[in-house]
């Protein structure tokens, strides 16, 4: 949701230490500022001042109902209040109350066009200002629980197991079917008591099945549970957060089990600018492969590998594009035997709001894999490229959305052996709770 605190005089006479409110706020503390104003009742209160604080912080932590109460009582004591106007509407979309949403933010610059609240709506929101209309907002009705699921059918000219031309069949062009599921609950959440922290519990299912293309319909599942430890706070005045966790991935090919990983994963996250994020992160697995019918001995082995990556993401031209571009290198030691390799990785991505709520997405990767004791060849350097689009658009609610997406990968190696290119096409649908 969209966030903004209106700055007024000193009251004097409250049971209220504003000075601590504010410092709580200005801290993101909004769960103690809410403590502080906790003799500001709604229904009786007549300071416009405070009323604003309490219903900015209730709308940070997403108490929309209450916001809205607190918004409506401020707009009892003065119509013409823009800020009350701002908050009601950020309740309003909070309870999925869109169509109310998006009058009262028209109202919200009808009142005052130069006030701070209009102004904030015509910076973040420029998509509302020239159509009228609401962006898509994905809300979640319970804060500790987020969920997602998307199904998909697609067509892929080939596999890419193996090169085309060499007299095996994995080279054979398929459609397949794709599903995915992602869970996220907050055992521990910091926007409520003043937390230091949030602990998150999740996992994830991912799974694609092809269709008649000479591997005896090549299925591919994984599972990956993950736990995730994240605090927030402000540093040098900007916003930061710093996350770590666990995961672990258990992955079938076919009938047979392919692989088992567990590891580690840190980051930080800076606030740069407003809407401007730079991300630090770096992630340690330990993989153990299985033999399976459908691949090599080699592929009978396990060995540790180390991820970096930096980006910078965030909103540009007036947050009509989002953009995250960035680098990436991996290592990975394969217990000092088959399959080792060093990877350096440079990637871009840009999604588009455009009109009628469609959203374009575009991207790219390149990556140059340097393998060490491979199999036929003792050394092969790689030449990876990854071209990707996506057009999406909601559907009857802000939480389905369909797209249609395409992907071409081109491998050139320095070696004959698993050149390739490859174009894949996959229509979705995806739910967001």
């Amino acid at each position: 949701m969209l966030s903004g605190v209106s700055s007024g005089q000193e009251n004097v006479g409250t049971l209220v230490a504003e000075d601590r409110v504010e410092a709580a706020i200005l801290d993101g503390r909004y769960g103690e500022a809410l403590v502080l104003l906790g003799s500001v009742d709604a229904a009786f209160a007549t300071d416009p001042f405070l009323l604003r604080w309490k219903a900015f912080c209730l709308v940070a932590v997403e108490q929309y109902a209450e916001a809205l109460l607190v918004a409506d009582r401020l707009l009892e004591l003065d119509a013409t209040d823009s800020y009350a106007a701002f908050y009601r509407a950020q309740a309003l979309a909070g309870l999925e109350k869109v169509n109310e949403a998006t009058e009262q933010l028209a109202a919200v610059i009808e009142i005052n066009q130069s006030s701070a609240a209009a102004q904030l709506i015509q910076r973040e929101l420029p998509e509302f200002v020239e159509t009228g209309e609401l962006p898509v907002i994905t809300v979640n009705p319970d804060k500790r629980l987020s969920a997602s699921f998307s199904i998909g059918v697609g067509y892929d000219d080939n596999v890419a197991l193996v090169p085309r031309g060499v007299g095996l069949a994995s080279g054979r062009a398929s459609s397949y079917v794709q599903s995915q599921l992602s869970l996220d609950y907050k055992v521990v959440d910091q926007a409520e008591g003043n937390v230091p922290l949030s602990l998150a519990l999740g996992g994830g299912f991912y799974r694609s099945h092809y269709f008649d293309n000479g591997l005896d319909e090549f299925d591919y599942m994984i599972i990956d549970p993950r736990l995730t430890l994240r605090h927030e706070r402000q540093v040098f005045g900007h916003e930061a957060a710093i996350e770590m966790g666990g995961l672990y991935r258990k992955a079938w090919f076919g009938d047979s089990s392919y692989y088992d990983a567990w590891g580690l994963f840190a980051s930080i996250d800076y606030a740069i600018t407003e809407g401007m994020h730079f991300k630090l992160s770096g992630e340690w697995t330990n993989t153990a492969f299985v033999d399976t019918p459908d691949f090599p001995a080699f592929f009978g082995r396990d060995g540790d590998a180390w991820r970096v990556t930096a980006a910078l993401s965030g909103w540009t031209f007036n947050n009509r594009v989002w953009m995250n571009f960035g680098y990436t290198y991996e290592i990975d030691d394969a217990s000092g035997v088959q399959l080792s390799y060093q990877l350096h990785r440079g990637f871009a991505q840009a999604y588009v709001n455009l009109p009628a709520k469609m959203q374009l997405g575009l991207g790219a990767n390149y990556g140059n894999p340097d393998y060490r004791n491979y199999v036929p060849d003792p050394k092969r350097e790689d030449d990876v490229m990854v071209l990707f689009a996506s057009l999406s658009r909601p559907l009857w609610s802000p939480e389905w959305v369909a797209s249609m997406n395409y992907t071409y990968m081109r491998n050139r190696s320095n070696q004959s052996f698993a050149n390739y290119d490859r174009n894949i096409f996959l229509v979705q649908m995806s739910y967001s709770y």
